[in-house]
């Protein structure tokens, strides 16, 4: 009778489609998670990638906006004057007063270069400026910019130009000057650096580090950029396609070799389109990153998964298939197969259970990961709101008292102007400051005076109505808007109000007083004569004897 092998041989076909499956398996699996990966991921990186662009650019209109409303508010300022309109032909004493206000225009806002004037008659009015051989103002950009426009606008906003001496690019705000007949006489115009505007389009991205924005006009021509060397050149000489530039929305180019994507917004005051852009390499580069670091880890984990499989493979199914065979043998020799089934449905039972371990420990190991993920996201969430309602209140609010800005009161004596032009609905307003102020910073020290300012902000808030408005306006200097109100019901205001002062204990050891001017809008009168004559009745106060209510007078009277 034939002895059965002692040795335990497997099947070799069973063998070689076992290497087989396990093969594939350990690329196939890290293939799948890494298209997987990227499938989810790209998207998710463009989308950040535009919210960034969008939000950057809504960060940068804002700061241009404002950076030109103060340059626009002196220019309407100083152009509504007629000693400014009229100065050629006026004595040579109203010439000096019209430099010396745009000495003060200077001094008062950095950002100002240069404000001056020219007029129909070739005549140019300019502080601490030479002119070249032959100047005429009456051709230069500034000048010829608001005279073709004078059938549209009157005035132009961030102007880009050469100037006639240096050459250096400069931006310009204009205005039509007119006459009492409102016949034109010249052209006022300031001009600005663009320092403050380059620094924040300089600045650096922390998300993105290829990010850059810039600007341009409506001739598509750059007035702003990191390259100074860019500035003033069309971006279609810059770009080699044409990127279809819209006044806002996506965009796509490709600059040089880079493939570019952005976001186009408009600024109206200034006719200009801020474009931000990244390089769209940039945002699959993590992605790649993450993609090999990913693989490296997936292709490591599948060698090691894949060994012990083979190993469990090896004892709990080819080993007991050996047996098996062997067994089998056995019985047609022996006639005995004890202990077959039970060997062989063992093993497969400790591989069910080492699947279902594995894949249980996967998902509680993502599962934490995701959890992490989501307080990060409610973290950072939190952090962003705290940041937008503390750039709502500083933007709207006086550091100090915490009543409205200086912006804001204008915003609302603009309103209630149109208002009273529209419907005739009459208002006024109340100026007051503290009496003898600056001896309150010098007997208790400025934190006293900062106390003093606070408390009376307190009191004035609590006794105007709700629909008045109250702000600071500079200094000791404070404005009320009362709406809807006549000249009477403004002074019976503002009588309580200083005798309600007078008579509260501030935190210092000396009565505080103040003196009050008040003013109601006449018909044709513009926002700065009705303040003028408001600080006109504040300053009659005050030479009357302080703490006393004192009245406009309008201009019949």
């Amino acid at each position: 009778m034939p002895q059965p092998s002692t040795g335990l041989r497997t099947p070799r076909k069973l063998r070689n489609t076992v290497v087989l499956t396990v093969g594939v398996f350990a690329l196939a699996f890290p293939l799948l998670v890494l298209a997987g990966f990227a499938w989810l991921y790209y998207p998710e990186r463009l989308e950040t990638a535009h919210s960034y662009v969008q939000e950057r650019n809504r960060a940068i209109s804002a700061f241009v906006e404002g950076y030109f409303r103060e340059i626009r508010n002196t220019v309407q300022l100083l152009g509504a004057m007629p000693a400014v309109a009229s100065a050629p032909w006026a004595p040579e004493t109203v010439r000096q007063d019209v430099l010396r206000l745009y000495r003060e225009a200077q001094r008062a806002n950095p950002n100002i270069y240069y404000v001056y004037s020219g007029y129909t008659d070739g005549t140019l009015l300019i502080n601490d400026y030479t002119p070249p051989p032959g100047f005429d103002p009456r051709v230069r950009p500034w000048y010829r910019a608001v005279m073709d426009a004078r059938g549209g606008r009157q005035e132009v906003v961030g102007l880009l130009y050469a100037e006639a001496t240096t050459g250096e690019l400069l931006l310009a705000t204009a205005r039509l000057l007119t006459g009492p007949d409102r016949s034109a006489t010249g052209v006022l115009s300031i001009d600005s650096h663009t320092r403050e505007i380059a620094a924040q389009i300089e600045a650096r991205s922390h998300i993105f580090a290829s990010a850059q924005s810039f600007l341009i006009d409506s001739t598509h021509t750059i007035v702003a950029h990191a390259n100074h060397a860019l500035i003033g050149k069309s971006v279609r000489q810059v770009w080699g396609d044409d990127p279809r530039i819209g006044p806002h929305g996506e965009i796509a180019y490709t600059d040089g070799t880079q493939r570019r994507i952005g976001y186009i917004s408009e600024i109206p005051m200034a006719a200009w389109r801020l474009v931000t852009t990244v390089d769209e390499a940039e945002i699959r580069a993590p992605i790649l990153q993450r993609l090999a670091v990913l693989a490296g880890m997936l292709f490591a984990s599948s060698l090691a998964m894949t060994l012990v499989l083979a190993v469990l493979w090896q004892r709990r199914v080819m080993r007991p298939l050996a047996l098996l065979l062997q067994r089998l043998r056995a019985l047609s020799a022996t006639g005995s197969a004890e202990g077959l089934a039970a060997q062989a449905d063992d093993g497969m039972a400790q591989i069910a259970a080492a699947i279902e371990s594995t894949l249980m420990q996967t998902l509680l190991a993502r599962n934490a990961q995701l959890d992490q993920a989501n307080q990060q996201i409610s973290a950072l969430n939190q952090t962003l709101a705290q940041r937008n309602v503390e750039l709502a209140r500083q933007a709207t609010l006086d550091g100090l008292t915490g009543i409205p800005n200086r912006r804001t009161i204008d915003a609302h004596l603009v309103a209630e102007h149109q208002r009273f032009q529209r419907h005739g609905t009459p208002f006024s307003v109340i100026m007051f400051d503290i009496d003898h102020f600056k001896a309150v910073n010098d007997v208790f020290g400025h934190q006293a005076g900062d106390d003093v300012l606070r408390e009376l902000a307190r009191i004035v808030s609590q006794r105007i109505r709700t629909t008045d408005v109250v702000g600071r306006w500079g200094g000791e200097e404070f404005l009320i808007v009362v709406r809807n109100g006549t000249l009477a019901e403004a002074q019976e205001l503002a009588e309580q109000l200083r005798a309600r002062v007078a008579a509260h204990a501030f935190p210092i050891d000396r009565p505080v007083t103040i003196s009050l001017g008040v003013a109601q809008v006449l018909p044709h009168e513009s926002i700065e004569h009705l303040v003028g004559r408001a600080d006109a009745a504040l300053y009659q106060a005050k030479h009357g004897g302080r703490n006393q209510v004192c009245a406009a007078p309008s201009p019949a009277a």
